[in-house]
């Protein structure tokens, strides 16, 4: 069941990451250690114009993350064979939900807080590689469509798909899957540390272009 406190959504930034890195880069060691993202790789993620990232709380407890940054340039050109044309695009990097708190509704609250603040910036679609696991389904319940499929990734075990999401004719505080209380808490660089309460490995949804792993 759904706790009744509200989901906090703690906007992250270059300034602040130092806040929120240790449970980012935790986020890391559900791959093997050659693709792993490290510190450096964040950072010059939030450098960027227009980057949308989250670090998620219940109360006190850090429940995930969710990390966009607009699609442009070479990594542009990757996706542009499989995506719709001429449409501003804001590509998922990271989508973590923390154990303890998977299948409860929190994916689709993150989720649909990302497509809120993409659609305020001026965002139309929303693009993903995603492992065939809950972010794809999340994606899929939102009326993402799978633009491509991609058989043992880079060599590896796991297959990925590339999803695409229209978000201009999304109402997203009707969305059934969503709960309705969430609460948007930007933090400045001053925000205390909240503490680290746990240190399960996560189920989480990563993608990187160069690395090109979701």
């Amino acid at each position: 069941m759904q706790s009744n406190e509200e989901l906090k959504f703690e906007f992250i930034t270059e300034k602040n990451f130092e806040n929120f890195k240790q449970y980012i880069l935790r986020s890391e060691l559900i791959f093997p250690e050659y693709i792993r993202s490290d510190e450096e790789d964040y950072i010059e993620m939030l450098k960027q114009a227009n980057t949308i990232a989250f670090a998620v709380f219940l109360g006190s407890e850090y429940i995930g993350n969710i990390i966009g940054c607009e699609l442009t340039g070479e990594d542009m050109e990757i996706c542009k064979p499989y995506i719709s044309p001429g449409k501003r695009a804001l590509y998922i990097y990271n989508f973590v939900v923390e154990n303890g708190y998977r299948h409860k509704g929190y994916g689709c609250s993150i989720f649909t807080k990302l497509i809120e603040t993409a659609k305020n910036m001026g965002f139309q679609t929303i693009v993903a590689h995603c492992r065939e696991n809950e972010s794809f389904h999340i994606f899929k319940k939102f009326g993402g469509v799978q633009k491509a499929s991609f058989e043992k990734w880079e060599g590896g075990e796991e297959n990925y798909v590339l999803c695409e999401l229209d978000i201009t004719s999304i109402e997203t505080h009707a969305h059934p899957n969503a709960i309705n209380k969430i609460h948007a808490n930007n933090l400045s660089s001053e925000t205390k540390l909240m503490p680290d309460m746990h240190t399960n490995l996560i189920e989480t949804s990563h993608q990187h272009l160069e690395r090109h792993e979701f």
